[in-house]
């Protein structure tokens, strides 16, 4: 029964991205990879199709069936030169792979640019004349409502009921952690409870940034859940980023009023958790609490005392991918799926142990990407904080938000299993580029 369903969302997802555009497509693309789980694949033969991809190749070609693919169209982007360097490289990285023939390199480069950086192009080819962001965030609030609802019943659970009809029984349950808080992991529909988080962030910033009916009751349980299933994730390496994504939307598109309201409210709440709710509540709270601060205070341990990957894990795994890979194969790294195909192959996975479950996006750019593409990664993500603190005239909320994704995100890459988070930050934050392009032609316009 869940395989039928997820044949007949897919189908439905599929046919609605190919048959609409501008926001409303980015809608149902948004509701395809947040609804359909990352383990399912439409045709399990065919690699462009697999998983969340199988979305992003019927967006592309919506888009060049809408006649929007085009160098002209690409070329406005601000971000084009960092893109094609982007592109360039990882094309590079399937060319100089030794286990493969030129053109299954240039596929493979091709490949993997679509399901990482080429995903912004997503978000900006999505915007359009007249685009009404307002209606966006409703959308994705009704989204929001049913993903993060079936977070909190698995989370009441302890099971996740799509998953395990996947053959993945038990993924999200840790009975020996070290913290009662981390013996279930929420992910929502997604098969990684970090990119879940991921995507509860990026859906809770869109909603409060851009939703003009924010007191509505509906509105508000959206957000409160959004902002509670981040933290059912019981993932440090999302959980992190996330407080910090938006304390910097805070801190830039609040007034000093709004400021002190939201702190105040954030009081409240704690108080309310810790003395209302259930004690099995109060002491969940509480051991996120524990284990944030357990990560980022000096005195803490990293996250060693709590169980899971930790500062030290991470620490060890970067380095040895710097230090021991990177100067094997320094420009163009080993190739994709290096890790996969030959490390984790050989010896059962065992091979090279300190490099654990290469959890840090920094492993695969020290072991399989190299030098070229480390540079152009650095070159885009510069370009990109530079964009948004250049066009902060434009508005303080695009402002605010750009600069909020940008900064969370690449915090995530760093700390936290990257999955296919790509097609779910990249598209928001390509969105966001375009909306303040197009603010700046309205208000060029309305000067002349």
């Amino acid at each position: 029964m869940v395989i039928l369903l997820q044949y007949i969302l897919s189908a439905v997802f599929g046919f609605k991205i190919l048959t609409t555009n501008g926001l409303s497509r980015f809608g149902w693309y948004m509701a395809s990879i947040t609804l359909v789980n990352t383990f399912f694949n439409v045709f399990n033969a065919v690699a462009l199709t697999k998983g969340h991809l199988f979305f992003v190749l019927l967006f592309f070609i919506s888009l060049i069936i809408e006649g929007r693919l085009k160098i002209k169209q690409i070329n406005k982007c601000p971000l084009a030169v960092p893109l094609l360097l982007l592109f360039i490289s990882y094309v590079l990285i399937g060319l100089f792979d030794s286990r493969l023939n030129p053109v299954v390199g240039v596929y493979r480069g091709t490949y993997n640019f679509l399901q990482s950086f080429g995903a912004f192009l997503l978000g900006w080819l999505s915007v359009k004349e007249n685009v009404n962001l307002s209606a966006l965030a409703k959308k994705l609030t009704y989204l929001a409502l049913i993903f993060t609802i079936y977070g909190v019943i698995t989370f009441l659970m302890k099971s996740n009921p799509i998953v395990d009809a996947l053959g993945f029984e038990d993924r999200f349950v840790f009975e020996n952690a070290k913290a009662s808080f981390r013996q279930f992991l929420v992910a929502g529909f997604l098969a990684e409870s970090g990119v879940y988080g991921l995507s509860c962030f990026l859906f809770l910033i869109y909603i409060v940034a851009f939703y003009r009916y924010r007191r509505k009751l509906l509105v508000r349980v959206a957000t409160v859940l959004l902002f509670v299933n981040i933290f059912l994730t019981a993932t440090r390496s999302v959980m992190i980023p996330a407080m910090v994504g938006m304390m910097i939307y805070i801190m830039i598109a609040y007034n000093f009023k709004d400021k002190t309201r939201v702190i105040f409210a954030a009081v409240l709440i704690g108080l309310a958790v810790t003395v209302v709710f259930p004690n099995s509540i109060a002491k969940y709270a509480g051991e996120v609490i524990d284990s944030i601060a357990d990560v980022i205070l000096p005195g803490g341990s990293g996250g060693a005392d709590l169980g899971g990957s930790n500062m030290d894990v991470r620490h060890i795994q970067i380095a040895t991918a710097f230090t021991k890979y990177l100067p094997q194969r320094p420009f163009f790294g080993h190739g994709f799926n290096y890790y996969q195909e030959v490390i984790y192959q050989f010896n059962n996975g065992v091979n090279d142990a300190e490099l654990y479950g290469m959890e840090s996006y920094l492993c695969f750019l020290g072991v399989e990407y190299g030098a070229v593409n480390i540079i152009c990664v650095i070159v885009f993500f510069i370009s990109l904080l530079r964009y948004f603190i250049k066009n902060k005239s434009v508005g303080k909320i695009f402002y605010a938000i750009g600069l909020s994704i940008t900064v969370t995100y690449i915090l995530f890459l760093v700390f936290a299993y990257m999955g296919d988070s790509w097609l779910y930050a990249m598209p928001f934050l390509g969105l966001i580029v375009g909306v303040i392009e197009k603010q700046k032609q309205y208000k060029k316009s309305m000067s002349m």
